[in-house]
This record gives C-alpha cells, structure tokens and sequence, in this order.
C-alpha cells in the first residue's frame, strides 16, 4: 500500500502543473458545452414553456455524452505522464476522442448496476412509503416514528448501495484505459483486481471518500482544493490499479 502512495505522489509532484493545468481545461471544456446547451436550451423555453422537459432531457444527454468522453481524457493524459516525458495537454482530447464510445458505453452500464441495486434496497421500504403519500394517511400532515425511521433507513440503505457499487466498481473506468481494453473485458479485470485486493481497495476507496467529503465542506475553498487535489486522486487510482494487478 505504501508503494501506491509513494508512486502516485511522484507522479503528480513531477507532474503538477501539467496535472492542474489539465484537470482545469477537462473542468471547463465540460462546464463551457453543458453551459452553452444550457443557457441556449432555457432560452428557448422561457419563450415555449412547453418545451421545457425536452430542453431539460437535452441538457442532460449532453452532459452524458460529454463529461464521460473528457474524464476519460484526463484519466488517459494523467496514464500517459505516469511513463512517459513531454506529454501534451492535448493528449486530453485524444483521450476523450479514443474512448468516447467505451466511456458512454461504461457511464450507462455503470447507472443501470447503481439504479438496479437502489431499487432491490428500496423494496422492503416501498409499502410503507407509499402509504405515507396517500392523501387520506396522514390528514393532520405530521409523520409517525414509524414512518420517520422508515424513510431515514431508506435513506441510510440507499447512500450504502451507492457507496458499494462504487467500492465494487472502483478500478472499472481505469482498467480499460490502462489495459485500453472493452467494457466488458475492463468490468472482468477491474472485479478480479478488487477482490483479491480488499483490503487495500477498502484503504483507498476510503481516502478517496474522505477526502471528497472534507472538501465538500470548504465552502469558497472547495473549487481551488478541488482542482488541487483532484488531479492526485485521479493518479492514486491509476497507480492502485496498475500496482495491484501484477
């Protein structure tokens, strides 16, 4: 385990400028394409209000087909520096450019596994929950303990499946850039490295957590934390992966 951090804080203190720099253009390439459907979608429904679920469905396609694309991109720039020198920041788009059917292809396989498990989690909530929105359950408008506990287990239940699949799933998008291999290929040897790994995935899986969360909670500072330390976390994943393979 010692070796995946050492490895990967080299590779972005040798790197850092090029990383940063990287992460900053992947960020607004993505933020400048979802804006501008944006800004232009609700224009146009402001003045055709019922257009506005279509405008909504369109802004999220196109974050669909542009943020896996790109984060592809940065993850293949950052693989590229890992072993070699003088390494391009358009390497990013050749990147997104590469693996854009197979970065679509894994987001969507990805949200059907997560939708999958939420909703088996949710099935033992569903009766009570539905009874809690009939008109007639609860007329004075307040809720039981019951019902609380319910709906606060569902919520417990739902944010442990998302955290599962993602812990699972965790070396999924690396494999198939470091292996530059299928979706499917990249599922099989991203689960095999998992699970004969746990406890070091566990490790950094958690820090990855933790580190996500504290800088949730840095207000203002989080943007400049984020950019800081999200080209690292995306170096200990490449390292992880490629360190517990062999």
């Amino acid at each position: 385990m010692e070796k995946i951090f050492k490895k990967s804080w080299n590779v972005y203190t040798n790197n850092m400028v090029s990383m940063v720099l990287g992460f900053l253009i992947t960020t607004v390439v993505i933020l400048a394409i979802v804006f501008a459907i944006g800004v232009v979608g609700m224009l146009i429904a402001f003045n055709n209000p019922e257009l506005m679920l279509p405008t909504v469905l369109s802004i999220i396609i196109v974050a669909f087909l542009t943020v896996p694309p790109f984060s592809y991109g940065y993850v293949h720039f950052v693989n590229r520096l890992r072993t070699k020198k003088n390494v391009k920041l358009g390497e990013i788009f050749k990147g997104a450019r590469k693996y854009w059917a197979r970065s679509i292809a894994q987001a969507f396989l990805y949200l059907l596994i997560l939708s999958a498990v939420c909703i088996l989690v949710a099935l033992p909530f569903l009766p009570t929950i539905i009874d809690v929105f009939k008109p007639s359950y609860t007329p004075t408008g307040m809720l039981g303990f019951p019902e609380l506990t319910t709906i606060i287990g569902l919520v417990i239940a739902e944010l442990l499946a998302v955290s599962l699949v993602g812990f699972v799933l965790m070396y999924w998008a690396y494999a198939i850039i470091t292996e530059d291999t299928g979706v499917f290929d990249g599922l099989g040897r991203a689960y095999r490295v998992w699970r004969n790994n746990l406890g070091t995935s566990f490790v950094i899986f958690l820090v990855v957590l933790v580190i996500g969360a504290v800088m949730t909670q840095l207000g203002i500072f989080s943007l400049v934390a984020g950019l800081l330390v999200g080209p690292y976390l995306v170096a200990l994943m490449l390292e992880a992966y490629n360190v517990l393979k062999k």
